[in-house]
Order: structure tokens, then C-alpha cells, then sequence
């Protein structure tokens, strides 16, 4: 009996085995790729992605999969396994050819370039006022923060070029596309061609004020350089301020404080408010501070970005132990180009 049941079981083994169903993981049998659209506009991206199936049309993972694009002049093709983004050529048309391969197993698919609608010539007229913009906040010269007339007249050039292509009733979707990459060009060696250098803001009229001391504190903008005319707040203490008032906006990326340097504030942070009868400041734009050492002189604190506004408030956020003072003699505001 012992026997007969040792038997039953090594058939069912055996059948198993042979079966597949123990030692045969499933693997695909096929590709199949899609993309979220076959058609995709001059120099838009459109996302594709390959899935695998067995005999029984299971979906089952993919291994070392690869792509290609088969018409490179039409564009680029970026991929991550079973994903990919295909973005057409601005200037590109027509058919484009996308294969994908795992193993021996292969499937492509046929995308269209289409050309950019009619409808972006909207996007041609923000790109005009873009640039129109953008010449009239530099003036012609050679000085700090100016362009050359030269590169203005370049510049008009280009803005009268793309103006033509708007007015043009029949400009095609790749005429559009093309007047709209030639201004972003023209825009960008536009702006490379700003003199650089720092122009210093001009402090007539100028009001000052300090958390301590206050009435002094007119004396950081009195022209005096030496160390006898300056403002102090006393000891440095968390929350002391030194509030300077220009009177209306002003855009400026540096300030410059003239000084003892053990008198520099330790740890610091500035913060700005816009035009207003009343400062009403937002998150500080600056955070910084200085090391006790001895001497007499300039430090600079700029700006990542360029700021546009009325107040400026330099706040103390650390008392500084050695019971040094905060003192200012003298302060400079710049836009530095």
C-alpha cells in the first residue's frame, strides 16, 4: 500500500514538472508600446511607455530594455526603462520612428509632427512684449547697467523681424515657432550686453532710523568717512534695527557699510518693504554676519537676486557676547550689474 502511494505521488511530481508550472516563471512573449498621442507639436514632448505579455496575454515584468529613435534629426528621445519622453525638433515635420527591445522581443510605433497652431501666434505677441519690455529697462550707453546703442539697434532689428511674422496673415506654425526661438536668441545677447559695474544709488533725501539712538542715525548718510561720525545702537542685542527710508522703489542687489569692524553686526538678517507710508516687511532677503576683528573699513552684503523696494531694515538676531556695539559711519546702496 506504502508502495502504491510513493507512486501516486512522483506521478504527480513528474506531471507538475513537465507542466512548467514549478520551475517555469512566466516571461513575455510580446511587446506592445503607446504613447498619450501619435501626434505631437514642434517642440512639445509626448510620454510613451512598453509593457510586456505572456502566452496568456498576462502582463509580466521587463528586463534590460532599450530604446532608439530611428529619425534623430526630429528630435530627442530621453528614456528610463519602461518609460520614455519624446520631444519633437521646433522646427521639425513629419513621421518619426520609435522602437523598443527586451531581449529578442521588439515593437516600434509611428508618432506625426504636427505643426504649432495657428493659435500661438499669442504666444509670438507675449514673446514681442517680452522683448520690447526688456529693451526699454536699459538705456543706450556705455555705462554701468546701460547697453550699447549698437546692441539696441540689433535688438530692434529682431523685434521688427518677429513683428512681420505676426502681421503676416499666412506665417505657418514653423514660421511662428522659428520667430519666437530668434527672439528668445536675440533676447538673451541682449541682456549678455549690459555694462558691468555698481551704480550707487543717490541718497539725497535719504531718512534713516534705529531701534536705539535714533536720532542719529542720520550720520551713516552724512559723506563723513572717518571713524568719529558715525551712528551706534549701542550694545548688540537681538532685535536692535537700523531702518533706512529711500523715499520710493528703488531695485539694488548691494549695500555696502562702512565701519569699525568690531562694531559690524555679528549676526544679522535684512528685510525690505515696498513704497508705502509705513514699511510693511515680508521674509528676509539676506541673512549674514561678520567676525570681531580689528581695523576700520568697507563689507559688502549682496544680494543673490535683485530686490525692488522703499524700506530696508537691518535686523540683529544674536547678541554678541564680547559686548560689542552696533555702529554704522557710513552706508552705500547699489545696483551692481
Amino acid at each position: 500500500m506504502l508502495k502504491k502511494h510513493r507512486m501516486i505521488i512522483l506521478t504527480l511530481v513528474v506531471s507538475v514538472l513537465f507542466s512548467g508550472c514549478l520551475i517555469k516563471a512566466s516571461v513575455p512573449n510580446k511587446l506592445e508600446i503607446s504613447a498619450e498621442s501619435t501626434k505631437v507639436v514642434q517642440g512639445r514632448s509626448v510620454n510613451l511607455s512598453v509593457v510586456g505579455y505572456d502566452k496568456k496575454n498576462n502582463e509580466v515584468a521587463l528586463k534590460e530594455v532599450e530604446w532608439s529613435l530611428k529619425d534623430e534629426g526630429k528630435g530627442t528621445l530621453e528614456a528610463d526603462g519602461d518609460q520614455a519622453v519624446f520631444t519633437a525638433g521646433a522646427i521639425a515635420l513629419g513621421k518619426v520612428t520609435i522602437e523598443v527591445t527586451s531581449g529578442k522581443l521588439s515593437d516600434s510605433i509611428e508618432l506625426e509632427i504636427i505643426e504649432v497652431p495657428a493659435g500661438s501666434k499669442e504666444e509670438l505677441q507675449g514673446a514681442i512684449d517680452a522683448a520690447k519690455a526688456l529693451k526699454a529697462a536699459y538705456a543706450e550707453g556705455d555705462e554701468p547697467g546701460q547697453i550699447p546703442a549698437d546692441a539696441h539697434a540689433a535688438f530692434q532689428q529682431a523685434i521688427d523681424a518677429a513683428e512681420a511674422v505676426y502681421g503676416d496673415a499666412e506665417a505657418t506654425g514653423e514660421e511662428i515657432s522659428q520667430a519666437i526661438a530668434a527672439l528668445d536668441e536675440a533676447m538673451e545677447v541682449f541682456e549678455s550686453s549690459i555694462k558691468e559695474g555698481a551704480v550707487e544709488l543717490d541718497r539725497t533725501g535719504w531718512v534713516a532710523g534705529a531701534s536705539n539712538n535714533g536720532s542719529h542715525a542720520y550720520q551713516i548718510f552724512d559723506g563723513v568717512v572717518d571713524e568719529d561720525s558715525r551712528w551706534h545702537g549701542s550694545k548688540q542685542e537681538k532685535g536692535k534695527w537700523l531702518e533706512i527710508d529711500m523715499r520710493s522703489n528703488q531695485t539694488f542687489n548691494l549695500i555696502t557699510i562702512l565701519g569699525r569692524y568690531s562694531d559690524m553686526p555679528r549676526a544679522f538678517e535684512i528685510v525690505v518693504a515696498p513704497d508705502g507710508e509705513s514699511p510693511e516687511y515680508g521674509e528676509p532677503v539676506y541673512t549674514g554676519g561678520y567676525d570681531i576683528r580689528d581695523g576700520f573699513g568697507t563689507e559688502d552684503i549682496e544680494f543673490e537676486e535683485a530686490v525692488t523696494a522703499r524700506w530696508i531694515r537691518i535686523v540683529l538676531t544674536e547678541d554678541c557676547p564680547e559686548g560689542k556695539y552696533f555702529a554704522v559711519n557710513e552706508l552705500w546702496v547699489y545696483m551692481r550689474y
